[in-house]
């Protein structure tokens, strides 16, 4: 974890988890008020890894339990210190987490195809959020050459999945809503000669193109 403190970057000590630690993504609701998320492994499995900063010190938070599975946290966003979402994946399901200002706990998350994940999420209100990944109906992992773009929507009650582009093989990897009507997500597609090209989908609250 590095720190700006409006002059220059320093590092600052934060915990690690068995013999791997990786932390992905983080959110700052305050300069005293953060959670990053990622994952750490202490044997062939990954486990979701939240820490959390309180001005002072960073230290682990308890999260949710598990399964034993392959399963990350990739990217967090708090409307409060009292509400945040986390999401990732669990095995080859998307995998959401909300914070209530007391405990982390698991949302019930669709997910299409055979393999799912989630890498960005923004929210307008504690009520209004949208999360970004990609799914595949292939057999293979996220890397498959099926693999096209997800995009999942919270309504205050539940998370369900919203149609929209995808062209071949793409994914979406970060999300930033102005409002509930105004969002933007980005990414990368294979084009006819197999090179990445940058992705931007845009939310009209409508529809996305």
């Amino acid at each position: 974890i590095e720190s700006w403190n409006g002059s220059a970057w320093s590092i600052v000590s934060s915990p690690d988890r068995g013999t791997n630690s990786t932390l992905d993504g983080v959110f700052c609701v305050s300069a005293s008020s953060c959670e990053a998320v990622g994952d750490y492994s202490s044997s062939s499995f990954s486990q979701t890894l939240i820490e959390s900063w309180n001005g002072t010190t960073w230290s682990v938070a308890a999260g949710p339990s598990l399964a034993p599975n392959e399963s990350t946290l990739d990217s967090v966003f708090c409307v409060s210190g009292k509400s945040c979402v986390a999401v990732g994946n669990n095995g080859s399901r998307t995998l959401v987490e909300s914070w209530n200002g007391a405990a982390w706990s698991v949302v019930p998350s669709p997910t299409p195809g055979n393999y799912g994940g989630l890498s960005g999420v923004s929210c307008s209100s504690a009520g209004s959020c949208v999360a970004v990944g990609n799914y595949s109906n292939g057999t293979g992992s996220a890397s498959s050459i099926l693999s096209r773009t997800l995009v999942e929507s919270w309504n205050g009650t539940a998370w369900s999945v919203v149609s929209g582009p995808s062209p071949s093989v793409a994914y979406l990897y970060g999300v930033s809503c102005a409002s509930a009507r105004s969002c933007k997500a980005v990414g990368d597609y294979a084009s006819s000669t197999i090179r990445r090209r940058a992705l931007v989908e845009s939310w009209n609250g409508t529809a996305w193109s």
